[in-house]
């Protein structure tokens, strides 16, 4: 099979041969159909080195958003070869009391497609069982692939333990990727007010067609906090949410547009470097509260929100990619304004 390996900042990733994984009992042999070119991963190609990340080493193969078709299964697989499928991109041990617990995404042991083992930029992955996730009929592969990614956003709500409501108010800083699904997800669940931020005006436009709230462009409005400030009678928002992450001011901004008592919500990946003004945090009250991936649970609720039309993807899906390609569709993730949601289909 064909699959895709990092070598250098020079050459990138090379195409290389290698023969088809061995499926064990409680494993399935996946046949990728589309993967997601990450935002993290982007992060650990660029040679700029925007942010302190993990780069990538000399044979990995990157690619955690995966969907595809089951070709082989170990003994006593409720799987068939055919099903559709799409992939959580990790798993616990299993014996810990975080996995017992149901938190999967915090045991010390936990095995990641596409960092601990080889990911989705190949033909084909191995991975156990009860990761792979049967597809609803009128998902297509490239719109499976974005699961995991509405589980992030569906995950990082539920950890707040905010309870989303018509009467709640709460700013979205990034209409990116994550940002899209969130707002759409807010919606779904049933908030009204929504605030809308990033410097991408045609991203804005987008969001516009998918979900009713407020849009603000920093570049044209100005100080995003002091418009929000000004339209909650200075009061501020419930709650905040970084999804756009890296090394941009929304780190502050998000903290700042809070009212007393609120939470902030880190989701982006940010540079380790990042402060936070702790006395600003103690005389608001604010929480801030961390995030690290989800659970099979919300891999489950966002394909039942996939399902029944409440958050909809085909719209920003704005490239695809053939493996050969794999560079071509990282540079185009890393450059192009335009891009979105970039697909490799192998």
């Amino acid at each position: 099979m064909k699959i895709a390996r990092w070598k250098d900042y020079h050459e990138k990733f090379i195409i290389e041969e290698i023969p088809e994984p061995e499926v064990k009992s409680g494993e399935v042999l996946i046949r990728v159909k589309s993967c997601g070119v990450s935002g993290t991963d982007v992060y650990r190609y660029d040679d700029r080195h925007t942010i302190d990340i993990k780069l990538f080493e000399k044979g990995e193969t990157p690619g955690h958003e995966v969907a595809g078709v089951v070709e082989k299964v170990g003994k006593g697989s409720t799987l068939k070869p055919g099903d559709r499928v799409v992939v959580q991109p990790f798993w616990g041990c299993g014996k810990c009391s975080f996995c017992r617990e149901g938190f999967e995404n915090r045991c010390r042991h936990i095995q990641a497609l596409g960092f601990h083992i080889p990911g989705g930029l190949a033909e084909c992955i191995k991975v156990p069982e009860h990761v792979a996730l049967k597809i609803p009929p009128k998902v297509s592969f490239d719109e499976a692939t974005l699961v995991h990614h509405i589980a992030v956003v569906y995950y990082a709500l539920l950890n707040t333990g905010i309870k989303i409501t018509p009467r709640i108010t709460g700013a979205v800083f990034g209409i990116g990727n994550l940002g899209l699904l969130l707002i759409q997800l807010l919606q779904y669940l049933g908030m009204k007010k929504i605030f809308m931020v990033d410097v991408n005006e045609s991203r804005l436009t987008l969001a516009e067609t998918l979900v009713k709230g407020r849009y603000i462009n920093p570049k044209v409005m100005g100080d995003p906090v002091s418009n929000i400030l000004k339209e909650t009678g200075g009061v501020g928002v419930d709650f905040s949410v970084d999804t756009a992450g890296g090394n941009t001011p929304t780190l502050e901004q998000g903290i700042r547009v809070l009212k007393k008592g609120g939470v902030f919500v880190g989701v982006g990946v940010r540079d380790n470097k990042d402060t936070v003004n702790f006395m600003t945090l103690m005389a608001k009250e604010i929480r801030v509260q961390g995030n690290a991936a989800h659970t099979l649970q919300e891999m489950k609720r966002s394909l039942k929100a996939m399902k029944a039309g409440g958050v909809k993807v085909k719209k920003f899906i704005t490239h695809t990619f053939p493996l050969e390609k794999v560079n071509e569709a990282f540079e185009v993730r890393l450059r192009d304004e335009k891009a979105i949601s970039v697909m490799v289909n192998p």
